[in-house]
């Protein structure tokens, strides 16, 4: 992954930090930041609230490297990440940004936010979303800890989830951590759901009523096991009735199933659309309506 050095990327005169602040005095307030009432303020969108820039003069303000996320200035002596003013002592010509990260000789922060541990620039790397590590450790994008987490047999299984030789992780909105015995394993494409040592899990959260032996994951919201189908969580939506087995069931369109004899929609809600013959069904879509008909 490419770190992008912030004197390099923007200053050609010389590689002293003497010389960039004298080709950048003349810049100016510039787009993510701007000047309201006289003040510097940090506003990359009209939407979002400004942060006034504490220190800062307009007359002698200069922007350094932006990003996007990440986005750094200097004046009157002080610098800043987005709208935070970074440490005493931080210095531009041996920073790094690598996405959202910034690595200096102050600590690390993700967007703009100093992480719980200082990361190590040249080992850092992005595995699959939302994780990172630098080998030693490992981080979400948000630079948050994967409390526990041994980054030597870290393994991401699908979106949110990963497991290491001892735990197996789920992190998004609240982050869990669950001892594992044997095995961990994740249902892509299905989003939040794991078998951990044989019992399913839905965003960490265990469903004791799921069955493991039968579980099969359809797309990034619709599931089913040997009870019915879910979608979007762990509450059954729609009940099978008796004898159907959910390693006959396949997709006819992304919300509409069937196993030869039934036919279900699911999605927000589930059921099963009676009368139907499953051997002439046929789906149209238009205008975000689905139509279901076997010709009858």
């Amino acid at each position: 992954m490419k770190h992008h050095s912030l004197t390099l990327a923007l200053i050609t005169c010389s590689a002293t930090f003497a010389c960039s602040q004298q080709a950048l005095a003349a810049s100016g307030v510039t787009a993510p930041w701007k000047t309201i009432d006289g003040k510097v303020v940090f506003q990359p969108n009209e939407n979002t609230p400004p942060q006034p820039l504490t220190g800062a003069d307009a007359n002698a303000f200069a922007a350094i490297y932006t990003g996007g996320d990440t986005n750094i200035a200097q004046s009157q002596g002080h610098f800043y990440c987005n709208g935070q003013t970074l440490p005493k002592g931080f210095n531009p010509d041996s920073a790094t940004v690598n996405e959202n990260f910034l690595f200096s000789n102050v600590g690390s922060f993700a967007s703009c936010e100093k992480t719980a541990v200082t990361l190590d620039a040249e080992t850092f790397h992005a595995l699959a979303f939302p994780y990172y590590t630098d080998g030693k450790t490992v981080v979400t994008i948000s630079g948050s800890l994967v409390e526990g987490a041994d980054a030597a047999s870290f393994t991401v299984l699908t979106q949110n989830q990963a497991k290491d030789k001892s735990h197996y992780f789920f992190n998004a909105g609240e982050d869990v951590t669950l001892p594992v015995t044997k095995s961990a394993h994740a249902f892509a494409p299905c989003y939040g759901w794991a078998d951990v040592d044989g019992t399913l899990y839905y965003e960490g959260i265990k469903q004791p009523h799921a069955d493991a032996a039968t579980f099969r994951c359809f797309s990034f919201s619709n599931a089913a096991d040997k009870h019915g189908f879910y979608s979007g969580g762990g509450k059954v939506l729609a009940l099978f009735p008796k004898g159907v087995a959910p390693d006959q069931i396949r997709a006819i369109d992304e919300d509409v199933y069937t196993d030869g004899k039934h036919v279900w929609f699911v999605s927000v809600r589930g059921m099963l659309l009676e009368g139907l013959d499953a051997k002439h069904v046929k789906v149209d879509s238009a205008m975000g309506d689905i139509e279901v008909s076997d010709g009858a």
